[in-house]
């Protein structure tokens, strides 16, 4: 079983590009050089400079002390920042992959909402009926469900071959509803990004 943490903050326009900057070279290269890292992701969306660090890991254990590191806050973003970082943790609960993704991919992040006792019948689902009609979508690359057991917070998070591709398959967040209602999720919102890289090694 691998994790995920998640750090999202809003970035000022003036700012992003160094901000992206700084994130893809220094605390990029901190958190891979942890024990345990399987990798890092970066997205944004430069018309609302929201940003989403992702970062993989073998166990609970070390993402948690990549936590405690506190390598990415707004401090450490020297003002660039104008949102607190938010990090949430999850489970790597299922992951179907397609094709490599490259920069300029675009990168769909739906989170739902559901009990914690619904998520296996929610893993199901999502390997059962969402992936196989994610796929059959042109441009379709990656999806993967995060979970966290506690809460029941879900995450599905499809990657597409560009943004072109993916407002082209505008039905991808109706198909997830449907699907994901039979299990007793809600989705709560769905926002698209662009990815600056990838180099997480989920295999």
């Amino acid at each position: 079983m691998l994790y995920a943490q998640l750090s999202a903050l809003k970035v000022s326009a003036s700012s992003l590009d160094s901000v992206l900057g700084h994130i893809e070279t220094e605390i990029r290269t901190a958190i891979e050089r942890r024990g345990g890292s399987r990798g890092t992701s970066l997205q944004a969306n430069t018309a609302s400079g929201e940003v989403v660090l992702e970062s993989f890991w073998d166990s609970g254990k070390a993402m948690q002390e990549s936590a405690a590191t506190g390598v990415l806050t707004k401090h450490s973003l020297t003002g660039g920042a104008e949102s607190a970082v938010v990090t949430e943790n999850y489970r790597l609960a299922a992951f179907e992959h397609h094709g490599g993704a490259q920069t300029g991919a675009a990168v769909q992040i739906t989170r739902l909402s559901a009990e914690p006792s619904a998520l296996d019948d929610a893993i199901e689902v999502f390997g059962d009926t969402v992936v196989p009609a994610l796929a059959d979508m042109e441009g379709f690359l990656s999806a993967m469900l995060l979970a966290d057991r506690d809460s029941g917070r879900t995450i599905i998070q499809s990657v597409w071959l560009d943004t072109a591709v993916l407002r082209a398959g505008r039905g991808a967040p109706a198909i997830q509803a449907e699907a994901m209602a039979t299990a007793g999720c809600a989705i709560r919102r769905t926002d698209n990004y662009g990815l600056l890289y990838d180099s997480a090694q989920l295999g």
